[in-house]
């Protein structure tokens, strides 16, 4: 079952997807201009997100020992009020982490894949959230999100799990709560990380780089595939990202691939950076799945 939050204040939707009536949920706002550095604090916006909970067990009780949220690359927008004519998502499904989200749960995590707010869904200029994972907006967006999840969980801790892209928003999430003062995430996961430094001036080549990896004091895992290709996240310069995690208590990258690179994808000029391609982990799914749980137990 896939249940949704919608507003600022996550009121629960209780609708699985076969449920829904699909035409209710089809943004047919105008385009709006996007500012990152001027949008307001807090913003009159709906954050949607798939909630994936942990199984339970044969008593009835929740085997979930950790939440998670998860953060996807690209655009960030899963327009999760748009669904194809089958139910499926209607974008984004062909991401690493969108397509893993449900091989975290039985694991034993609660799992929050994260779109992005309505505002930068209807964004004029289409880039939905590439330039703005540092934004002063969408860090609220992700702060309210880490909220909820230790409201409906609070017993247990919130990992953040990030990848191309959205290793971005999982490493400025963690600087942005440390530089706060704000109660931390418990670690975080950067797969595929954009590890080119982004120019000052072109907001859309931000990177991890950006974030201030100096002030986070969390363990991190640096998760990359030597069949990577794709130029901006190239597995030889993760160091550039682990070098300056000074304050991190663990730091530990792990390296997979290497045998036979596999892909599904039929662009021709961006199958490298494709979530069905070494960029997205595609055939060793399961393989990093269960690596990035390990990891994430072994922080408990």
């Amino acid at each position: 079952q896939i249940q949704f939050a919608q507003g600022q204040s996550f009121e629960e939707r209780v609708e699985t997807i076969d449920d829904l009536d699909r035409s209710q949920y089809i943004l047919e706002e105008p385009d709006v201009v996007c500012d990152p550095l001027i949008a307001p604090i807090p913003r009159d916006v709906e954050q949607d997100f798939i909630l994936t909970p942990a199984p339970a067990d044969q008593d009835g009780n929740s085997t979930a020992v950790a939440s998670l949220v998860l953060f996807p690359g690209s655009s960030g927008k899963l327009s999760l009020k748009k669904y194809d004519e089958e139910g499926q998502l209607y974008i984004g499904r062909q991401n690493f982490l969108v397509r893993t989200r449900q091989l975290f749960a039985p694991h034993g995590f609660n799992v929050a894949t994260m779109d992005a707010a309505t505002d930068f869904l209807r964004c004029s200029d289409g880039k939905g959230l590439r330039n703005r994972r540092l934004s002063v907006a969408f860090q609220s967006d992700v702060k309210l999100l880490i909220d909820e999840m230790r409201r409906k969980y609070p017993d247990l801790p919130v990992f953040l799990v990030g990848t191309s892209r959205g290793t971005t928003a999982a490493a400025g999430a963690a600087a942005a709560a440390a530089a706060a003062s704000l109660l931390d995430p418990a670690g975080i996961v950067l797969t595929s990380s954009m590890n080119e430094p982004g120019d000052p001036n072109d907001e859309d080549s931000l990177s991890v780089l950006n974030a201030d990896l100096e002030s986070i004091t969390v363990p991190v895992l640096v998760v990359k595939n030597k069949d990577d290709n794709c130029r901006v996240t190239l597995p030889e310069n993760t160091h550039r990202i682990t070098s300056r995690l000074v304050l991190a208590p663990v730091v530990q990258t792990k390296q997979v691939g290497g045998e036979f690179p596999a892909q599904l994808c039929n662009d021709t000029q961006n199958c490298e950076c494709s979530g069905m391609s070494p960029h997205g982990f595609y055939g060793i799914e399961m393989d990093v799945v269960e690596m990035i749980v390990h990891w994430i137990k072994g922080q408990l």
